[in-house]
């Protein structure tokens, strides 16, 4: 059981957190022709297109605050132009709307990670935990974060926590 835990804290500490967030966010968003795909050197006119798309999704949720394809595309925009404090606000109302998609509430603490909003991050994915305590993307995002407050007892006892815990508990019944 012991290796079992180190082989995987070490496999938590080997993954980073942003490939997670783009994939995921890209999973969700259907692609539009419009918005250019993303890439680390973004020239001036695609920041003018990705800034006149931003300013038009924002538009529509003044007029309906609650659409969730407006705020999910705005959370695209926001990566794409950096803007992981927009994408956080963006995110947090997208995980309001959802209660039960555990997915944008676990990239809401991705994002607040990020931005280094430890206690919010940790607060997002015990939440997420809460809901499905076998949630493997949260597992790893607050394993990190413990990891990266120099808490690793904090993270094997998470992980051995989980471990512990009833098959029938956990979000996958496989586990």
């Amino acid at each position: 059981t012991n290796i079992f835990l180190i082989v995987s804290l070490l496999s938590f500490v080997g993954l980073t957190v942003a490939p997670l967030l783009g994939t995921a966010l890209r999973r969700d968003t259907p692609p539009t022709s419009s918005q250019p795909s993303p890439s680390s050197g973004v020239s001036q006119d695609q920041k003018a297109v990705l800034e006149e798309q931003a300013k038009g999704y924002e538009l529509v949720l003044q007029r309906e605050p609650e659409n969730q394809t407006a705020l999910k595309n705005l959370i695209d925009i926001q990566i794409q132009r950096q803007d992981r404090k927009g994408a956080a606000k963006a995110l947090e109302k997208l995980s309001q709307l959802n209660p039960k998609e555990t997915r944008y509430l676990t990239l809401l603490a991705q994002v607040n990670q990020e931005l280094g909003n430890g206690e919010t991050a940790m607060i997002a994915y015990r939440q997420v935990l809460d809901y499905e305590p076998g949630n493997l993307s949260a597992l790893q995002g607050l394993t990190g974060l413990f990891l990266q407050q120099n808490q690793p007892e904090s993270a094997i006892n998470l992980l051995q926590d989980t471990l512990n815990r009833p098959p029938s508990k956990n979000s996958d019944p496989s586990q």
